[in-house]
């Protein structure tokens, strides 16, 4: 069963950007997937990102990045 996809917004230190009036995480949909592989392909054609490790992906040196998490997870956090 597919799972929806966020890229969850990091700072260039790795903190979570969170909204400043709802404390929200910042985040963009990525779509629905069968698994976290593809959601990160996706993901990293749609930011012009680079996979690194564990479902991150960065922007370049010092830009921050994203966390591509399930909606369940980003709930969580």
């Amino acid at each position: 069963m597919p799972l929806t996809y966020a890229a969850a917004h990091l700072t260039p230190d790795g903190q979570l950007i969170r909204h400043p009036d709802t404390a929200e995480i910042m985040n963009i949909q990525i779509g629905e997937f069968d698994n976290e592989s593809d959601a990160i392909e996706q993901a990293c054609l749609e930011l012009e990102c680079t996979h690194t490790v564990n479902g991150v992906v960065l922007k370049g040196n010092n830009r921050g990045g994203f966390m591509i998490v399930n909606t369940q997870e980003l709930h969580q956090l």
